[in-house]
């Protein structure tokens, strides 16, 4: 009820006297085939996808404050569907050149797959202050809190409390870079199948990350993290990389084309005594990866068409499960 009711405080204060509100409505359709080439399976299965996304922006002199909300249905043939519902909540502050920064998050997944329905649940805030430490040279740190709920046949809380810190360096206006550190700890609690045993995990994930953008005749924006893992059950080496990319070129007016990469990789090793429960105490931070080629034609301001091709991963929690294939889905863009 906490958590809600710190909603509609946000949701009254973004409507009270803005200087410049704006409404914003996206809606993508999507349909296509899944390949499930790489399981040498040679499945194909037809996908539609729905996602919506609703933002509501206004300006004040000192300040900023936007809400957004998102739904998300897939459907995967008549074995598997999913839906994925999100809120999210952000407050800028300009003062005597400090920006304060306020974010809140809330994600619910639900997935129905044949025999095992589960759901994975995540609220997160931040809050954060970027300042110039130099001229020209803002130093971007916030500290953090997320709490995950999972159900996947098994169940699984986690605790996460972290620190993201950045120097950002400006060459021009259009190419930028930085560099910083990321640290978190995590306290988990995970309850298995079938047994009233609990297994807790209290462990540190660290790490450097460096972020590169450029934005001129085409648009480049890469970003990585490279995290190690210390914890009561984990032995070493166990890591993690984290690969964010996005590029893209605008052809001409109409057409356009970008590459998408969102992936990450996991390498960890349990102590001996407990490899046998791997699947059960150690949970990726993210359940999705993909990577698209994506061309968009672009009929008006508000509408366009696109093809993506490219590989998709979720992993389902909790269990060895996970969805993967090759994908190649015709999609409509509409703004309202």
């Amino acid at each position: 009820m906490k958590i809600f009711s710190l909603l509609a405080a946000c949701f009254i204060f973004c409507f009270s006297s803005p200087i410049d509100a704006q409404f914003n409505t996206k809606i993508n359709l999507e349909s296509g085939v899944s390949f499930d080439l790489l399981n040498d399976s040679n499945k194909t299965s037809s996908i539609h996808k729905i996602f919506g996304n609703f933002k509501y922006k206004n300006k004040r002199a000192n300040s900023e404050t936007s809400l957004s909300f998102k739904f998300r249905p897939q459907f995967f043939d008549n074995s598997f569907h999913s839906i994925k519902l999100g809120g999210t909540g952000t407050f800028l502050y300009n003062s005597d050149k400090i920006l304060w920064k306020s974010y809140l998050s809330l994600l619910h997944h639900n997935y129905d797959l044949s025999l095992i329905s589960s759901y994975y649940s995540t609220f997160t805030f931040i809050n954060g202050i970027e300042f110039d430490i130099l001229k020209d040279t803002p130093f971007d740190f916030s500290l953090g809190y997320s709490y995950q709920d999972i159900n996947f046949d098994n169940s699984a809380e986690w605790d996460m409390v972290f620190m993201d810190s950045k120097i950002n360096n400006y060459y021009d206006q259009y190419l930028s870079w930085s560099y910083g550190l990321f640290v978190e700890r995590y306290d988990s609690e995970s309850k298995l199948k079938n047994t009233d045993k609990l297994y807790k995990t209290i462990g540190w994930r660290y790490g450097p990350q460096i972020q590169l953008r450029y934005l001129k005749s085409f648009l480049f924006d890469v970003g990585y993290k490279f995290l190690f893992y210390n914890s009561d059950n984990l032995a070493n080496p166990s890591y993690e990389h984290q690969i964010n990319f996005l590029s893209g070129i605008v052809i001409n007016k109409k057409f356009s084309l970008f590459l998408l990469i969102d992936f990450f990789i996991v390498r960890t090793k349990l102590k001996d005594e407990l490899d046998n429960l791997d699947e059960y105490l150690f949970i990726p931070t993210k359940n999705e990866n993909q990577i698209y080629i994506k061309t968009a034609y672009k009929f008006s301001k508000k509408s366009s068409v696109y093809l993506k091709f490219g590989y998709f991963r979720e992993n389902l929690y909790l269990d060895s499960s996970k969805l993967d294939g090759l994908n190649l889905l015709l999609g409509i863009e509409l703004k309202i």
